[in-house]
């Protein structure tokens, strides 16, 4: 059985060589640049739908789609930075963990703890040992830790907040939750408070038409941040904008008379 070896440093040892001297030999990389126009039209990442309204269908996100999202995060989150110890959890090769877990802390120059998989005892043990402070989950990691009483055993004083996103977190469940641990979680996931930078939206009734304060109808929206569309599959595409460029996204909302 062949095993494939990858040397890191400079040093030669035992015969075999660095790998930047075998993949790239001593030829300099040219780093890559886009423009504007290049960047805002660019697939940077293909990520794929949960697939709740049908198959599931690649998410084709652009360069500028991820400059501007963690631009909007930072933006929220200023207390981010290198002494920041984020939980790496949840699957990379979703846009949720993607923005949060790898781009965002090498931004802030952060530290990410990388867990396999979701293990309740590893999960509890790696926020005790390495004093995590910053944690992006999802509602049934919530439920484990409220219900899981081996979680007790262990000290999550060093945790800060809770970042809940992918799907709704019911309240009891974050009352129960802060109830027990004294840790706050912030959702990102639902429709309320005021716009991110550089976003607009709108309210509109089942007829397309725009809607006034007070009432509610489908919250549509407008940025940068918003995906190019899905990977071969114009109608779905079409289907997911209005002829103004906002995306439906399927919640129903409305604006108060303060505009929130």
């Amino acid at each position: 059985m062949n095993v494939p070896i990858l040397l890191f440093g400079d040093k030669e040892i035992n015969g075999y060589k660095p790998y930047h001297s075998e993949l790239i030999k001593e030829y300099e990389i040219e780093p890559v640049v886009y423009t504007q126009e290049e960047a805002k039209t660019t697939t940077a990442y293909l990520c794929y739908s949960s697939g709740t309204t049908g198959k599931q269908k690649g998410v084709e996100i652009t360069h500028r789609n991820v400059v501007t999202n963690l631009t909007q995060i930072i933006n929220i989150e200023q207390d981010f930075g290198s002494h920041s110890i984020f939980m790496g959890v949840l699957p990379f090769y979703h846009n949720y963990a993607l923005l949060c877990s790898v781009h965002l802390t090498l931004i802030c120059g952060a530290t990410t703890i990388v867990l396999p998989d979701f293990d309740v005892e590893i999960f509890c043990r790696c926020i005790e040992k390495y004093k995590i402070n910053y944690i992006h989950a999802v509602p049934p990691i919530i439920l484990r830790l409220v219900k899981d009483p081996i979680v007790r055993k262990y000290d999550l004083s060093s945790v800060k907040m809770i970042v809940s996103g992918a799907v709704s977190l019911g309240y009891e469940l974050e009352r129960v939750f802060f109830t027990l641990f004294r840790i706050p979680i912030k959702q990102a996931f639902g429709s309320c408070g005021i716009l991110l930078q550089s976003m607009e939206a709108k309210i509109i009734s089942d007829d397309g038409d725009d809607l006034g304060p007070n009432k509610p109808g489908e919250l549509c929206v407008r940025g940068p941040n918003i995906m190019k569309g899905y990977l071969n599959n114009r109608d779905a595409t079409n289907a997911a904008f209005d002829k103004d460029g906002f995306l439906y996204t399927g919640d129903i909302a409305y604006v108060d008379d303060q505009g929130l």
